[in-house]
């Protein structure tokens, strides 16, 4: 009897915690609502103690407390893995102002795919990124919720063939002495392969042109190994350096990442790292933001010059406007500070000035993935290279970028 008693009081304890913990609707949602809203707590733990550009948020108009009160009220509302991206997304869309300061987004089907299902646990140049190659939450949440979803994936394909169609790579003739090349993103395309640009290098190289005009606008990033391999190695006589301060603060978010930090970039530049006491005097430095850290590094990036048919020994002009970002900012970065070329437009989008590659937070219960910056990087003048980005030697209207930059260079040739 007493056995009995207790099999029934263990029964009935159990049914009772399994009812505490459910909230209704969990019967349609992909996890339940309680442990969305310890994923949403653990998000906005980390906006507060891990995001580096918290403060430039705020700065920017960001209200963080009703962002999180307005937003902690709709999570009844998801259903799916991909209304939860997409919630996520908005969320830091709102904080950021639409900026997405220092990469801050819900990783995506596709950026899983290409960056995280990539990952070789065999390779120790992604060993920090093997815990969550390891973690099956993660591959549910993206191959089971976006993978198999057919509609989905028949709208993404549509995406992918629109941007097709609108990211053109051109190269052009556009007068006896100028060459123009648009570059839409530092990646390969179905219409594009990068070692193509071996044959307009072999055009320009031919042609002797004295112009080479770069136009970088709207590109919203890529591999920066692209444009360190096809457009600036090749014409470098000497090496060439470009140098940031990255700030930084212990968190449990991100502590786990510097070791791989203090090993350098993953050989993407050769790069020296020191870390310093105190900041330089800076004109353009936020105090108010820098005061929020406690370890300052000192970076020096070197691009050595490489073997190769490409020649031109004319001047280089780059357009630029603040859909530039990313990769697109780390050249327009090395252009302004080595002088490798002219800036001609507006500030870019910034968060090219990386001290390491972006890095993910894990949400502990969907295993859904945010990605950021784990550090807060200045521009040589002290600004935060996040939100101000890179400036232009030659400002004018991003749409009259490639009209000013040839009255530019028309009247160089009268001088």
């Amino acid at each position: 009897m007493i056995k009995k008693y207790f099999v029934f009081f263990f029964v009935f304890s159990i049914s009772v915690f399994s009812c505490l913990n459910y909230s209704e609707g969990d019967e349609e949602r992909f996890i339940t609502l309680e442990e969305m809203k310890t994923d949403y707590e653990y998000f906005w733990d980390f906006i507060d103690k891990g995001y580096p550009n918290k403060n430039t948020c705020i700065t920017n108009g960001a209200d963080l407390k009703s962002i999180k009160t307005y937003y902690a009220e709709k999570l009844k509302n998801l259903k799916n893995e991909i209304e939860y991206m997409k919630f996520y997304n908005i969320i830091c869309s709102r904080i950021t102002n639409n900026h997405f300061f220092g990469h801050l987004g819900a990783i995506d089907y596709t950026s899983y795919k290409s960056n995280i299902a990539t990952i070789s646990l065999d390779d120790k140049r992604d060993e920090d990124f093997h815990y969550i190659k390891q973690d099956k939450r993660v591959e549910a949440f993206y191959e089971k919720g976006f993978g198999s979803n057919t509609e989905y994936m028949e709208t993404i394909q549509r995406y992918e063939k629109q941007r097709e169609n609108m990211e053109k790579f051109i190269f052009k003739e556009i007068k006896d002495d100028i060459f123009y090349i648009k570059i839409p993103r530092f990646s390969s395309t179905k219409n594009f392969d990068w070692n193509d640009f071996k044959n307009y290098q072999i055009e320009i190289t031919k042609n002797k042109y004295k112009h080479l005009i770069i136009d970088l606008r709207d590109n919203a990033g890529g591999y920066t190994f692209l444009w360190r391999r096809f457009l600036v190695a090749p014409l470098l006589k000497e090496e060439k350096t470009f140098k940031t301060i990255a700030l930084y603060n212990s968190s449990e978010f991100s502590d786990h990442y510097l070791p791989f930090f203090l090993k350098g970039d993953r050989g993407l530049f050769p790069v020296k790292i020191s870390k310093i006491k105190n900041l330089p005097p800076l004109e353009n430095l936020n105090k108010n933001d820098a005061a929020f850290f406690k370890k300052y590094y000192d970076m020096e990036y070197t691009i050595p010059p490489e073997p190769s048919n490409f020649k031109f020994d004319g001047k280089i002009w780059v357009l630029i406007n603040r859909k530039c970002y990313s990769a697109s900012d780390t050249f327009a970065a090395f252009c302004k500070q080595t002088g490798f070329a002219n800036l001609v437009g507006e500030n870019t989008g910034g968060s090219g000035l990386l001290a390491l590659h972006p890095v993910y937070l894990k949400l502990p219960k969907s295993g859904m993935i945010i990605k950021y910056d784990m550090f807060y990087t200045l521009n040589p003048d002290g600004s935060n290279n996040a939100e101000i980005g890179t400036k232009p030697d030659y400002p004018v209207k991003q749409k009259h970028a490639l009209e000013a930059c040839l009255e530019i260079i028309e009247k160089s040739k009268k001088n």
